[in-house]
């Protein structure tokens, strides 16, 4: 058919096609946004640290962070059901929460009431963040039993011990949210051994210069292993991160990323879901698989 057009309507052709491949180009450039917020990634990172014991096989750690359900579009309970799917999916020992599971208290406790089962062999367990944290105590109560209901331990100001195996224990402190709740990092850190593999989770990373400095059981610094947080969203539109305003006070460091600072690993989620618009730009959704083994 090309062989038979005309010079001038094959220029015509031409131009049409060009017109078309523009018009996909710039439909793509406006909805690839709001794909790469739906395009969730696992971001796997092995650790060695002598804490642990050395015949101990390797401890998965899955981490995620800033789930926003229900916020706009809605974060619904189909794309809830994947994301455990994909969690368990990682075969985890343990499974950590950093926090902002819904937008108001109210609704994370409906978070909570309606997160399928999580597979871990050593438990899960969830710090809150500034749009969890309820007010009142009655409240926080009610937000404590749908969180145990889902065998999810909350750590708010809190520091459990958890066997690994038959000769290892490790400790996972909680720190209550930093700017709506009420956090005791010096209580938190003076209950840990940094003879121990010591995870540390806080919804906002801004705490960081702070805990570097807190002392542990013994009164010495570095008295944690890994550290867990969120709430940046890693900046959500990277490129121009204080567009939407999102953690404008972290320090840049603590935006995004996996860091190492004295004997810690430091992990800054993406985090899952989104706040004020619904779309992400080279800032894709993460779940971490953290493995944590004695060096070889």
């Amino acid at each position: 058919m090309w062989l038979h057009l005309g010079r001038h309507a094959k220029h015509r052709l031409l131009m049409r096609i060009i017109q078309g491949m523009v018009v996909l180009l710039f439909l793509f450039i406006l909805a690839y946004p709001f794909l790469e917020a739906n395009t969730l990634t696992v971001h796997q990172t092995q650790i060695g640290n002598t804490s642990l014991s050395a015949g101990m096989r390797p401890l998965r750690i899955v981490f995620l962070s800033d789930i926003h359900m229900q916020s706009w579009p809605f974060f619904t309970q189909s794309r809830l059901s994947g994301l455990v799917r994909k969690i368990n999916a990682q075969n985890p020992d343990l499974v950590l929460f950093g926090g902002d599971y819904a937008n108001s208290p109210e609704r994370t406790e409906a978070f909570f009431r309606a997160l399928p089962v999580i597979r871990a062999n050593y438990g899960v367990f969830a710090v809150l963040g500034e749009h969890d944290r309820p007010e009142d105590p009655a409240q926080m109560s009610l937000l404590r039993a749908a969180m145990v209901a889902k065998n999810v331990t909350p750590l708010v100001n809190d520091v459990v011990s958890v066997r690994i195996g038959t000769d290892t224990v490790i400790q996972i402190a909680g720190l209550d949210d930093i700017s709506t709740g009420s956090p005791a990092l010096t209580e938190v850190s003076s209950q840990c051994r940094s003879e121990q593999f010591v995870i540390f989770v806080c919804h906002n990373p801004e705490v960081l210069p702070d805990a570097q400095i807190a002392l542990d059981a013994s009164g010495k610094r570095n008295w944690f292993d890994l550290g867990l947080f969120g709430h940046t969203h890693g900046g959500q539109i990277a490129p121009f991160r204080e567009l939407l305003g999102i953690a404008p006070t972290v320090p840049d460091e603590y935006t995004h990323g996996i860091l190492t600072e004295g004997k810690a690993t430091l992990v800054v989620s993406n985090g899952i879901g989104t706040s004020v618009l619904p779309i992400r730009l080279f800032c894709p959704p993460e779940l971490h698989v953290i493995i944590a083994t004695y060096p070889q």
